[in-house]
């Protein structure tokens, strides 16, 4: 079946049954598909059809969840919009993306100037609301669609994904309906198969619908099928009470929820029954794995991907965690299925011998067409196939000429007892060039470090030319939506 067939079986498969619990609230499969007619039949009377672009200010909450699956329903193409942006940055962006139509909640409708430039751009709109009566209603003002010109018909495009934006700009990727039918079907084989079976086990999602997770997390629950249990924020107390009721097997934490939990101290009964926890997106600490696996007596499985890739490239497998055991911490996994890594000389583009450090390439039958794609992430992959990522070359630092690489620095402030994250960044320097640099998160709750405290903590473990020649602790990093931290926003604290 393809993507939109297989949606239309699920939703009819058992209509009344729970398809998200959103704040102690069930949702059923036959509200999510009576949100999708609806958009359908008011996008065909404004004139939009199948194939066109369709903006969606996505947020974590079930009509929204309704309103993607509409636009992968009707094949026309979910272009992703944030709408946690400043109102200004928002409202440049619908200018600039010409859409003929966007779907936002009532509450970003209200966002002053949103209505203005949608209508600047010609867009027709649609609003989404908490009102089990009506959860979909034509934005008064945005009735009709404008002459435009609007972005071009989008055929065979599931979604214009926005890249996470740690290190810059976010941009956008074009993902296919046979790409995101790929990407669900290799996280998830049952997805692939003809035949549906409700599943009952919930899948817990955190992860924003406005990035690759978000959507690759709750797209594998749709298709499977299985129920979601949908959290706009994540907070140990709501997550503990979700795992107490439903007791899934398979957890899935971002590295920042691993420390999150750690530090909260969540009693190791709730983890009764657990298999293991899955988490990806950003580096987490060998030291803050070990401290969880030896406390919750579960295994971590790391993964690494990027929007680019749609999906992971790379997985550590409980199979591998098993037969290896704590011989490949710190690695992110070996290749997955369809998948080959290498590792490169920068300059030369020669291939390196397993151990040694280099430039990461990849290549899938998924989405590269045979041709290897060329990463900015350092990486070195051991003679049993386990990667190991040590930074982001464009994020090297050359400090007279040694170079700095900003996860070594990291690595060590994280071990310091009173620190819950850092950023390490580099500052120009009209002698050394450049010099880093760190911004560091303390616990919420304890006691702060002071400067001088790190600064010994950092010259105990690094070489002189790596310690960061300022220090500045703050109560949060700035972050992505995806609670990657935000590096423009971290050079802003510091002015650079």
């Amino acid at each position: 079946m393809s993507l939109s067939e297989r949606l239309h079986a699920v939703l009819a498969l058992e209509p009344q049954s729970c398809a998200i619990e959103y704040s102690r609230r069930e949702y059923s499969w036959a509200y999510l598909g009576s949100i999708a007619a609806e958009i359908d039949k008011r996008l065909n009377g404004a004139g939009i059809p199948r194939g066109k672009a369709v903006g969606l200010l996505g947020r974590n909450r079930p009509w929204h969840i309704g309103a993607m699956l509409a636009l992968f329903q009707t094949e026309r193409c979910y272009v992703v919009i944030n709408p946690l942006q400043p109102a200004a940055k928002l409202a440049e962006e619908l200018q600039q993306l010409q859409l003929q139509a966007v779907i936002a909640d009532q509450e970003d409708w209200r966002v002053p100037g949103l209505i203005e430039a949608a209508r600047a751009a010609g867009s027709f709109g649609l609003a989404l609301c908490a009102n089990a009566e009506t959860p979909v209603s034509t934005v008064r003002e945005l009735s009709t669609a404008g002459a435009g010109p609007h972005m071009q018909p989008l055929p065979g495009v599931a979604v214009q994904m926005l890249t996470s934006g740690t290190t810059g700009v976010p941009k956008r990727i074009t993902i296919s309906t046979s790409m995101l039918d790929k990407g669900v079907a290799d996280g998830n084989r049952s997805a692939s198969k003809d035949q549906l079976v409700m599943k009952r086990s919930p899948t817990l999602v955190f992860a924003p619908i406005v990035n690759t997770s978000g959507v690759y997390s709750v797209m594998l629950a749709m298709l499977s099928p299985r129920p979601v249990v949908l959290f706009e924020k994540f907070r140990v107390d709501d997550w503990v009470d979700a795992v107490r009721r439903h007791r899934p097997k398979v957890l899935s934490l971002l590295p920042t929820m691993i420390t999150m939990v750690l530090d909260a101290n969540v009693p190791k009964e709730l983890f009764e029954g657990v298999v293991a926890v899955q988490t990806s997106t950003a580096p987490l600490s060998p030291q803050a794995q070990q401290a969880f696996e030896e406390r919750y007596g579960v295994p971590i499985l790391i993964d690494y991907g990027a929007t680019e890739f749609n999906g992971s490239v790379a997985a550590l497998t409980l199979e591998d965690r098993k037969q290896f055991g704590n011989s490949k911490l710190g690695s992110v996994g070996r290749a997955r299925p369809n998948c080959e890594l290498r590792i490169v000389d920068p300059d030369t583009r020669n291939e390196l011998a397993p151990g040694e450090v280099g430039e990461l390439e990849v290549r899938s039958t998924r989405f590269s067409n045979g041709e290897w794609i060329r990463t900015n992430d350092l990486g070195s992959i051991d003679a049993d196939g386990f990667l190991f990522l040590h930074g982001r070359a464009d994020q090297a630092i050359i400090r007279g000429g040694f170079k700095v690489l900003p996860q070594k620095v990291i690595d060590v402030l994280k071990e310091h007892p009173l620190v819950l994250d850092a950023a390490v960044i580099a500052r120009p320097d009209s002698r050394l060039g450049q010099v880093p640099i760190a911004a560091v998160e303390a616990y919420p709750g304890k006691q702060k470090p002071t400067v001088a405290e790190l600064e010994t903590h950092a010259r105990e473990h690094l070489l002189p030319y790596q310690v960061p020649v300022e220090i500045k602790i703050v109560d949060e990093l700035p972050r992505t939506v995806s609670m990657k931290v935000s590096l423009p926003g971290v050079k802003a604290l510091f002015g650079v």
